[in-house]
């Protein structure tokens, strides 16, 4: 049954509660038999093989919910049935509940919602969705740090990286750093040049880059970069670089191949992908920078 796929669980003993007609839009019309059985589980916990995400709702909070009519019909028909208003009376009671498994409403009464993407056509029904507050589905959505850099060469296109003393995992790092709340890739790439070497650059912004990283245990984040390019700087301007000693102690230009023993392996590729973006003029997408097995 489709409960089953979507959810992974088992629901012994179902027993049929009504046959309704599905109408709305989003939704392909025809019938619809509705079960009732009965689980507890957090939902939250559930594998989603199809949508975004369960979660239990009070019936109360069923109202501020879109979902297809048919539902909303088959939760109330089911509460009043069982001689139930739609209150928070079960909210003091931790077991014996029971669920409607055509959009797995819970009775005690709560609804497990999946939310998922309206779609039409291809020939099968599409679900509407059930969404929850944004409050709480933006608690279980994807976190993520972002950085923006700036890549400089010399005139020899020899690649300009700073050495970072507060980092021996990652010590070689192109001129750039964290966003700030509010701030645009290309806004941070800017300001973070002036802090870092005192160049006062303006662009004109052009990405040679976009960097996206899954996290790890030495980050709990994902990360996300954007890579810009900074251009060419003679020698006396690479000789005029100015550090922060709080945050970088040396800055080297070195050709590509000599900076491979000074770093780890992903940020080596990763620099390897940015000159290769300046070399012909693609920018490129380096998707593989995670905090795991550097």
């Amino acid at each position: 049954m489709r409960f089953t796929r979507e959810t992974g669980l088992a629901i012994p003993g179902l027993v049929p509660f009504a046959r309704t007609r599905a109408t709305g839009p989003h939704v392909s019309e025809g019938h619809i038999q509705v079960y009732v059985g009965q689980r507890d589980d957090a939902a939250e916990a559930l594998p989603v093989t199809d949508g975004i995400m369960f979660r239990w709702f009070d019936v109360e909070t069923m109202e501020q919910l879109t979902m297809c009519a048919w539902a909303h019909r088959m939760i109330l028909a089911h509460q009043s049935r069982a001689g139930r208003a739609a209150t928070s009376e079960s909210r003091h009671r931790s077991e014996g509940s029971e669920l409607l498994t055509a959009n797995h409403v819970h009775e005690e009464p709560r609804i497990l919602a999946k939310g998922v993407q309206p779609q039409a056509g291809h020939g099968r029904q599409s679900v509407s969705p059930a969404w929850m507050p944004a409050e709480q589905y933006a608690e279980t959505v994807l976190k993520a740090t972002a950085f923006a850099c700036l890549l400089f060469t010399d005139e020899h296109d020899n690649p300009l990286q700073l050495r970072a003393v507060y980092s021996r995992t990652h010590p070689w790092q192109l001129v750039g750093g964290t966003m700030d709340p509010g701030e645009r890739p290309w806004e941070t790439a800017l300001r973070e040049c002036r802090e870092e070497t005192g160049i006062a650059f303006e662009g004109p912004a052009k990405l040679l880059a976009s960097i996206f990283g899954q996290p790890g245990k030495e980050w709990p984040y994902a990360t996300i970069g954007f890579v810009f390019e900074g251009g060419r700087l003679t020698s006396d301007q690479i000789r005029s670089v100015v550090l922060d000693p709080a945050e970088h102690d040396d800055a080297r230009v070195l050709p590509l191949p000599e900076w491979q023993p000074l770093m780890p392996r992903r940020d080596f590729a990763r620099l390897e992908a940015v000159m290769e973006a300046r070399r012909t003029g693609t920018a490129a997408f380096f998707d593989s920078w995670d905090w795991e097995d550097q």
